[in-house]
């Protein structure tokens, strides 16, 4: 499998740092975050990212004084700003940065610009699949199969065997699934969560009653066991 990417998200807002953080999560992403100028500079180095997803609108530095400092560091540098100012738009391309995307962005838009730029930088891709026992997770388009033959999810049923499945063998927790999949505000319905395993098992195991593929720790989460073709 492929070593997952690894993003760093510097914005001031908690709330817009959070939602690109679950959009890269939801893409198989590693992802770090800061919320200062300082912050991201230990964050660097501490590890050097694949990309950097920055707001500039910092409020200990400004964004170019921060990316001044980062150099000699050559990773491919993404503005993620409400800002439309032209020449501001401007002035961030010709500094060298690899696109400045607006606010409010879409999903997919998002996505394709970080891999064009990563692919711009020389970072390869590839194909990205996770894979426990006989069931894998094509992450490149999104795709489930079991012993070759393709399972159709739903996307947030997809979303939540993402999860577990990048973690296959540990228990992944409530919180965590609930976080990642939802938002970090759904962190307490586990009901919520438990509706959707339950559906999730109607499709992936083989007696949803008896699941060997799903497994529930009890009081605090679920983990997937990669098992051999049935």
């Amino acid at each position: 499998m492929i070593p997952r990417l690894f993003v760093l998200v510097v914005d001031p807002d908690p709330v817009h740092r959070r939602s690109l953080s679950l959009i890269l999560r939801q893409h198989d992403y590693q992802v770090t975050d800061a919320g200062t100028g300082l912050d991201a500079l230990e964050r660097v180095r501490l590890r050097i990212p694949d990309a950097l997803l920055l707001n500039p609108d910092l409020d200990d530095l400004p964004g170019t004084e921060l990316l001044l400092r980062l150099q000699p560091h050559t990773f491919p540098v993404l503005i993620v700003s409400s800002d439309d100012d032209e020449r501001k738009v401007v002035e961030a391309l010709d500094a060298g940065v690899s696109d400045y995307i607006i606010r409010p962005y879409r999903e997919n838009e998002l996505m394709a610009r970080l891999r064009g730029a990563m692919r711009r930088a020389g970072i390869s891709l590839g194909r990205r699949q996770l894979v426990a026992g006989d069931l894998r997770v094509d992450v490149s388009d999104r795709r489930v199969f079991i012993a070759n033959k393709e399972v159709h999810l739903t996307t947030r049923e997809y979303q939540l065997l993402q999860v577990l499945a990048s973690e296959a063998g540990r228990v992944v927790t409530h919180e965590q699934l609930l976080s990642q999949v939802w938002s970090p505000s759904h962190a307490e319905d586990i009901q919520y969560l438990r509706v959707f395993v339950r559906q999730l098992r109607s499709k992936v195991e083989l007696n949803p009653k008896e699941p060997r593929r799903i497994l529930t720790a009890l009081g605090v989460g679920y983990r997937l066991v990669p098992i051999l073709a049935e």
